[in-house]
């Protein structure tokens, strides 16, 4: 009786041993990471339409938000304006209508004359402001470029006009032209500034989190939403030092989330220097253990999400 006992229980603990161990030295915690990148805002303003959701695919050139755009739509239009007259100061020049060039130049220096004016009272009144805090350091900086431009724009001018009165013809002509390119090249910097005002992705992928929503405010260079690259989804785990010698790159190992759902990935990458498991990995048996890092990549298609934990079995 005693044998049959003793050769019982001899026959449940070598079941036990190799229903336990085994699993248990072939299997890993880990969890999902993909490769992210920020859409972020190029310049401040309100968001006038955000285009995207969560989880939403996108694919490179997607307009995702576009800016409130008003005042440099009104910029643009004013360079414009400013090309005209400029193109054809010119061709006065060349057809040589004395009279009627100097008119129209008296007639921009005005303008600017008047835009100067009304740049130095909003700049002094955001100077003010900001002494009191009432104001942010971009609006005091925009108000101060928009005057330094005014400034230059009236100097510019005044400085044509004393060339257009001048008897050499030629002098007067090549004023104009480069009037004219300053013009252009002030009219391209406004079509810039507006452009930026769409935002477009450079990149494909998955949107991950909508940081900001549709009427609220950015900053310059804040992030708006995060995507995700599908392709580059991974899982990270790490395994002791006895498994090692039993696993290489392109090993296919299974994977399998909370909902039991079982996936593939292939093994790209083993660390080489070993290392304390990280806390979000801790448990009693590996804590005081040092492991080797293990990423396997997974397909586009595998539903998993960055910072998902999982099973990895070798």
């Amino acid at each position: 009786m005693n044998f049959i006992v003793r050769t019982l229980s001899l026959c449940v603990f070598f079941w036990l041993t190799s229903c336990s161990e085994e699993p248990a030295n072939r299997h890993a915690n880990g969890y999902v990471e993909a490769v992210q990148f920020y859409i972020s805002a190029p310049q401040a303003g309100w968001i006038n339409q955000l285009n995207v959701t969560e989880g939403q695919p996108i694919s490179e050139g997607d307009i995702v938000v576009t800016l409130d755009d008003e005042s440099q739509r009104l910029a643009v239009s004013q360079a414009q304006a400013q090309v005209a007259v400029a193109q054809q100061q010119a061709l006065d020049l060349g057809q040589g209508a004395r009279s009627e060039e100097i008119a129209s130049t008296e007639y921009l220096l005005k303008s600017q004359q008047a835009t100067l004016e009304e740049s130095r009272l909003a700049l002094e009144r955001q100077k003010e402001l900001l002494a009191k805090n009432l104001t942010a350091k971009s609006d005091f900086d925009e108000a101060d470029a928009r005057y330094s431009v005014a400034k230059a724009q009236v100097e510019q001018t005044r400085q044509q006009l004393k060339l257009l009165k001048l008897p050499a013809r030629e002098h007067q002509l090549e004023a104009a032209r480069n009037t004219e390119k300053s013009a252009e090249q002030a009219l391209a910097q406004q079509q810039w500034q507006l452009q930026q005002r769409t935002i477009i992705s450079r990149n494909s992928g998955i949107v991950d989190t909508l940081f900001y929503r549709q009427g609220e405010y950015v900053s310059p260079g804040t992030p708006i939403l995060s995507v995700i690259r599908p392709e580059s989804t991974k899982v990270r785990f790490y395994v002791s030092q006895a498994l090692l010698s039993e696993i290489s790159p392109g090993q296919a190992v299974k994977i399998i989330n909370d909902n039991n759902d079982q996936r593939q990935a292939a093994i790209t990458y083993i660390g080489r220097q070993p290392e304390f498991a990280p806390p979000v990995l801790y448990s009693n048996q590996s804590r005081a253990e040092l492991v080797y890092l293990v990423e396997a990549t997974l397909t586009p298609a595998s539903g998993l999400r960055p910072g998902q934990p999982v099973d990895v079995y070798l």
